[in-house]
């Protein structure tokens, strides 16, 4: 089943904050006498782009890191759970935390083995490890 990205009400609204920076923009453009319609134009996109920067719509989101690891560097390893699996969780790599789902339930600071790699997702089954 695929995974649904829910949806953002306050990035929706800082959207539309954006575009009604770039209408106020405009307005005022517009008030000036003898201004072209294109830089009428340009001022509402200007002014939405200001706006929307001014908001934070434009920086990366906090939790996409772009990680060099090799699918095959993955399979095999020993991986300590940081959250319950059941059937996702969140397991710990190189001091990163993953998403991980599972056949069966795994508890928090149990061991489990990455099995296959699905994208930044990857899923593990429970191993015996103690330390």
């Amino acid at each position: 089943m695929p995974h649904r990205r829910r949806f953002n009400t306050g990035q929706a609204v800082r959207h539309i904050l954006a575009i009604l920076g770039g209408a106020v923009a405009a307005y005022v453009v517009d008030g000036m006498k003898g201004i072209a319609t294109e830089i009428q134009v340009a001022s509402f996109f200007l002014g939405s782009l200001a706006t929307g920067l001014l908001l934070g719509l434009y920086r990366r989101a906090p939790d996409v890191e772009l990680i060099d690891v090799d699918a095959e560097q993955l399979l095999g390893r020993r991986v300590r759970v940081m959250q319950r699996i059941d059937p996702e969780g969140k397991i710990l790599y190189r001091s990163r935390l993953w998403q991980a789902v599972a056949d069966e339930p795994i508890e928090q600071d149990e061991w489990a083995e990455i099995v296959a790699v699905h994208g930044r997702k990857v899923k593990v089954r429970r191993c015996k490890r103690s330390t």
